[in-house]
C-alpha cells in the first residue's frame, strides 16, 4: 500500500485498487500531479479496513484483483455501512465480466482504455461540489494521456470538447 493521505477539507481523497502495482502507481501520479490525495492497494485483501481508516471521497477499483474479485469487494463495500456511501468507480478492461446487480452498485463503470481526462470528468462529477477542481491542470492540456489496459500513458492527439 502506498499512502499519500485521505484528502484534506479542499483536497478530495481517492483509494485506488488495482493489482498491477506500477500501472496503479502511474494512475496515481497522475491523480496527484492533478491535486487528489491518493492510497493506492494492490489487492482486495485488507481493502475494506484501509478504507474505513482512509475515508476517501471515491474508490477506483479495478475488477481483475488477486484473492478476491473486484465485483465481490464492490459487493462487500456496498453492504459495509461504515462504507456504502462513498462512490466506486469502476475502471478495468474487463467491464463485460460485470453483472448486472454490480454494475448498479457502482456510481461509474469505464473500461480501460480510457482518456485520462474523461477519467477524471468522472471523478470530478462524484465528488463532492466543495472538492471538485475547476478547472484543473490535466483538465487543460490540449493533449491527453490514454490509458492503456495495462493502466500505462499514452499521448493522445484528440483534444478534450
Amino acid at each position: 500500500m502506498h499512502q499519500t493521505g485521505k484528502g484534506t477539507k479542499q483536497q478530495p481523497g481517492i483509494v485506488l485498487i488495482a493489482d498491477d502495482a506500477e500501472a496503479g502507481e502511474q494512475l496515481a501520479g497522475l491523480f496527484r500531479s492533478d491535486g487528489f490525495a491518493v492510497t493506492t492497494i494492490g489487492s482486495a485483501l485488507g481493502a475494506i479496513d484501509i478504507i474505513k481508516r482512509v475515508r476517501p471521497d471515491l474508490v477506483i477499483l479495478d475488477l481483475a484483483l488477486p484473492y478476491r474479485s473486484g465485483a465481490s469487494l464492490l459487493g462487500s463495500l456496498k453492504s459495509d455501512a461504515d462504507v456504502a456511501t462513498i462512490p466506486v468507480v469502476i475502471y478495468t478492461a474487463i467491464a463485460e465480466t460485470l453483472t448486472r446487480e454490480r454494475r448498479a452498485l457502482a456510481a461509474a463503470v469505464l473500461e480501460k482504455p480510457t482518456d485520462a481526462g474523461r477519467l477524471v470528468d468522472v471523478i470530478e462529477g462524484l465528488l463532492p461540489a466543495a472538492k471538485r477542481h475547476s478547472p484543473t491542470p490535466l483538465q487543460t492540456r490540449s493533449t491527453l494521456p490514454v490509458l492503456d489496459c495495462t493502466g500505462h500513458a499514452h499521448q493522445s492527439a484528440v483534444g478534450r470538447r
